[in-house]
C-alpha cells in the first residue's frame, strides 16, 4: 500500500473477489470493501469492478446488491461494469450450431440495459481479433460478424445511444 501511495497507482477493485456472488454479504462492520479504504485510504481506490459480464451468468439481483453495498461503503466509488459481446452463432445442447435471431440479439441488448441501472460506468468486452475466431456480432450487424473496426465502432455507438449519459468503455482482449 505503500508502494501505491508513493508513485500514484490507483485500484481497481474486483467486486467478485470482495463479494462472491455464491456467498452472503458480510457484516457491515467486517466489510473488505471498508477494510481496504482503511488500509489504502479511499484516493487510492478509482473504483469497483461489478461481476463479469453478468448477464450470461444470470446475475442481476446480486448486481443490484453488490453496487448497493459500494453506495452504503462509500458513495463516491464508481462501480464499473462490462459486458460479453453477443454471439453470432449459438451452439445447442446437441452441439449444433445455428445462428443468433434478431429476438435474442434484442432481449440480449434490453437486458443489458436493466444491468446498466447497477453500474456508474459501463463497458463491453470485444475478443478476440480477429473476428473470425470470436465469431462475435454487434447491435447493428443483424447477426453477421463485422470485422473489429466495425465491432468496436458498433459497441462504442450503442453505448453512446444507450448508456444515458454515463461514461462507458470497451475492454479490448486477446488480441493476436
Amino acid at each position: 500500500f505503500k508502494a501505491l501511495r508513493e508513485h500514484n497507482i490507483k485500484l481497481l477493485l474486483a467486486g467478485e473477489l470482495l463479494y462472491p456472488s455464491d456467498l452472503p454479504f458480510p457484516n457491515i462492520d467486517d466489510d473488505p470493501l471498508k477494510k481496504l479504504i482503511t488500509c489504502t485510504g479511499r484516493s487510492q481506490i478509482v473504483g469497483v469492478a461489478s461481476y463479469d459480464e453478468p448477464f450470461f451468468r444470470n446475475l442481476l439481483e446480486p448486481s443490484k446488491k453488490l453496487y448497493e453495498r459500494i453506495k452504503k461503503i462509500d458513495p463516491t466509488i464508481p462501480v464499473f461494469m462490462v459486458h460479453a459481446p453477443m454471439p453470432s452463432i449459438i451452439i445447442e445442447q446437441d452441439s449444433s450450431v445455428r445462428p443468433i435471431t434478431k429476438e435474442e440479439l434484442n432481449y440480449y441488448f434490453g437486458e443489458v440495459k436493466k444491468y446498466n441501472k447497477y453500474a456508474d460506468i459501463i463497458g463491453f468486452d470485444v475478443y478476440p481479433i480477429p473476428q473470425e475466431i470470436a465469431q462475435t456480432t454487434t447491435p447493428y450487424a443483424a447477426g453477421k460478424t463485422p470485422d473489429y473496426k466495425q465491432t468496436i465502432a458498433d459497441y462504442l455507438r450503442w453505448m453512446r445511444d444507450n448508456a444515458e449519459g454515463k461514461p462507458y468503455f470497451i475492454a479490448l482482449q486477446a488480441f493476436s
